[in-house]
């Protein structure tokens, strides 16, 4: 049900300040996105805001991950997505979101037998 390279992908993004200014502000050749982008690998393109919504993620993931899935969305709301990247990649929300999306990797890696 969870397309888990899509899910790595919009994890990394959001992590990552060096792949931020790497792909958001187009300093990586042939390879460019976004702040939407980022979220939407996560929650659309991953499946993850319907595994939410049917109760899959809650069957087989634990508490702890999914309580951080629920962090991560309510963070990543706060953050105008209609920002300048650089405006986006600055707000002072982004470090709570690098440092939960990278905890989330981990959870999700070993959650997942990774």
């Amino acid at each position: 049900m969870i397309n888990k390279t899509s899910l790595f992908e919009g994890l990394r993004q959001l992590a990552s300040r060096d792949l931020q200014e790497a792909l958001w502000l187009n300093r990586k050749d042939n390879r460019m996105s976004s702040f939407t982008e980022a979220m939407s690998y996560v929650f659309d393109d991953a499946g993850i805001a319907r595994a939410i919504e049917v109760g899959y993620l809650q069957k087989n993931f634990s508490s702890a991950l999914c309580k951080k899935m629920d962090e991560l969305r309510r963070l990543l709301h706060k953050v105008p997505e209609n920002a300048s990247p650089r405006d986006i990649i600055l707000h002072p929300k982004m470090h709570a979101i690098r440092v939960l999306a990278a905890e989330l990797i981990d959870m999700f890696s070993a959650e997942m037998g990774q």
